[in-house]
């Protein structure tokens, strides 16, 4: 079974130098732009295939390469009628401002990947000592020095580490540089009590 990655988000979108309601679906090669209104717009006498959006949440939206149709579908009802267009970008760019596809602005690009473990993990970055009794009494002496209180070692003790490399890999991909980097999260420890 595959993770739901489909998501949605609204806002107002420039087509022809209106602003038209829509709904951004990004789902793969389904990503779709869902543009309505009641009053009769046209796709076609948009000029580019770059549109620009402001989605509720106040963040800029720009969908590069976009399919745009020749005219705007319409639906009629006892309770009123609409025009509708579905559009299709090749490109969906979230951020704090727009980005204009001819000019050259980007400096980096970051992304996460949630999987990238499995195609590119670092064996030594992270491990647990073998041997922790053999370095858990100096460890823990200078730790009590910078708390100021005395520690109490029990009987299992264990000691894992960061090596202390952030950077796994850097190479250069022709356009710029591709490296993998080892992002870290304090880890907290709850006490639990069993009984």
């Amino acid at each position: 079974m595959q993770a739901e990655t489909r998501k949605h988000w609204f806002g107002e979108f420039d087509l022809a130098g209106e602003s038209i309601f829509g709904e951004l679906t990004a789902s793969g090669l389904d990503t779709n732009l869902y543009l309505q209104r009641e009053k009769y717009f046209s796709p076609a006498a948009h000029n580019s295939r770059t549109i620009y959006g402001s989605l509720q949440d106040k963040r800029a939206v720009t969908l590069i390469d976009c399919n745009l149709p020749p005219t705007a579908g319409s639906s009629h009802s006892k309770k009123g009628s609409y025009r509708f267009a579905n559009i299709f970008p090749h490109y969906v760019i979230f951020g704090d401002a727009h980005l204009n596809p001819e000019e050259p602005v980007v400096s980096r690009i970051s992304w996460y990947l949630d999987d990238i473990d499995l195609a590119f993990y670092d064996f030594d970055a992270f491990g647990t000592a073998l041997n922790p009794e053999k370095f858990i009494f100096d460890i823990v002496a200078d730790h009590e020095k910078f708390v100021d209180r005395k520690i109490i070692i029990g009987p299992h003790p264990e000691i894992q580490y960061f090596a202390g490399r952030f950077e796994v890999f850097t190479c250069d991909i022709g356009f710029g540089t591709l490296s993998r980097m080892v992002l870290i999260r304090a880890l907290v420890v709850e006490p639990r009590v069993f009984g």
